[in-house]
């Protein structure tokens, strides 16, 4: 019993490397790129379209009228 806790003194330094695993990293990866991917997602939702940058560019239906 005593040799166990030594060893259990001698390893918790190390307790990262052994309760690291490949299953749960490449599900951490997947979620992280997931949520990357909305938030890209959510700031391009209101630069497209938008009716004040329309106005300020002067352009209607894709068509700058600054040229007619």
């Amino acid at each position: 019993m005593e040799e166990l806790f030594k060893y259990t003194l001698v390893m918790r330094q190390h307790f990262d490397l052994f309760g690291d695993r490949h299953s749960e990293r490449k599900e951490r990866e997947t979620k992280r790129l997931r949520e990357i991917e909305v938030t890209k997602k959510e700031e391009k939702a209101g630069q497209e379209g938008s009716a004040t940058s329309m106005i300020t560019a002067n352009i209607v239906n894709g068509i700058d009228v600054n040229g007619i």
